[in-house]
């Protein structure tokens, strides 16, 4: 887990660890590690997973980070949303190209 690849680590976690697992919501084309709905900003929604509650209490941008996955598990987009207003902030889409850096800067 030291290796700065923190894509493939939470790939890895994803795919192996059942807390993390559980933390995934099908979406129809994958899985979405759901952080933030703008929707329902503070998960009070019982539909809600136990992780975007836990998540939904911390503040900062860094943890309102949604990244989904194709069924294989690799991140197929993620979106970041800006703390205060819960506007797009960021958008990487594979379909589009990334750069590995920015991909694991929010991993």
């Amino acid at each position: 887990f030291g290796n700065g690849n923190h894509s493939k680590n939470l790939q890895y976690l994803l795919q192996t660890n059942p807390f993390m697992a559980a933390a995934l919501t099908e979406n129809g084309s994958g899985f979405e590690l759901r952080s933030f709905d703008t929707r329902d900003p503070h998960a009070e929604d019982p539909s809600a997973s136990l992780y975007r509650q836990i998540i939904s209490c911390l503040g900062g941008a860094d943890h309102r980070v949604n990244i989904r996955f194709d069924a294989d598990m690799s991140i197929r987009e993620i979106r970041v949303y800006e703390e205060n207003t819960g506007l797009l902030i960021t958008k990487l889409n594979k379909c589009l190209g990334w750069k590995s850096e920015e991909v694991d800067k929010w991993a």
